[in-house]
């Protein structure tokens, strides 16, 4: 997260020279004001016990899979940390403000290595899936082809995401920054020169 923060920019340097009265009012607004960061724990909040609560509901009122996988804490807390996870790269990409390559890779490589990191893990501990060692509990490999964790993971995705996702969309269309204003004047100048070259 702290380098994709790095890598942020409101506006490509060619729309900034063009209008530079938007590096004023860009760096004018108060992004580390205590309002803002007391909103930024709210939100963070509310998807910590959103991701959780959300997960443990519904896992207890979906049926076990045709497996017969008995419900246990080991995919419940799989379910738990692949929300979180979600959910802070799904409110990254709606925090976005100018998406480059650096920010497509970050986000993508992060969920890759979150499945990776999980795998890898299981593989170490629990090598043999028909024999668990002691408190090796259920494996990845019988968690993951289950389609009650992914129905859950989704609904917890929604209810963690979707408000964040509404809100800035609707900030966005009726009270958009300086900045937003002038990233769609470059698109559009974009779109027309795309069209008639």
């Amino acid at each position: 997260m702290l380098i994709l923060a790095i890598f942020e920019r409101d506006l490509v340097p060619d729309l900034l020279s063009r209008y530079p009265g938007v590096y004023r009012a860009t760096e004018a607004r108060d992004a580390l004001c205590l309002s803002a960061i007391a909103g930024w724990q709210g939100v963070a909040a509310w998807q910590g016990v959103a991701a959780a609560l959300v997960s443990v509901y519904s896992y207890a009122i979906f049926p076990a899979d045709s497996n017969g996988l008995d419900k246990s804490l080991d995919p419940l807390g799989f379910l738990v940390a692949m929300t979180a996870v979600m959910t802070v790269q799904c409110t990254s990409a709606v925090c976005t403000m100018q998406w480059t390559v650096i920010n497509h890779v970050l986000l993508l490589g992060t969920t890759a290595a979150f499945f990776v990191a999980v795998i890898l893990l299981d593989y170490l501990f629990c090598p043999d899936a028909t024999e668990p060692i002691v408190g090796c509990g259920v494996t990845m490999s019988m968690v993951l082809p289950q389609g009650t964790i992914w129905l859950s993971h989704f609904v917890g995705l929604v209810v963690c995401s979707g408000p964040l996702l509404a809100f800035r969309y609707l900030k966005r269309t009726y009270r958009p920054t300086v900045a937003q204003v002038v990233q769609e004047i470059g698109a559009r100048e974009m779109s027309e020169s795309r069209r008639h070259p």
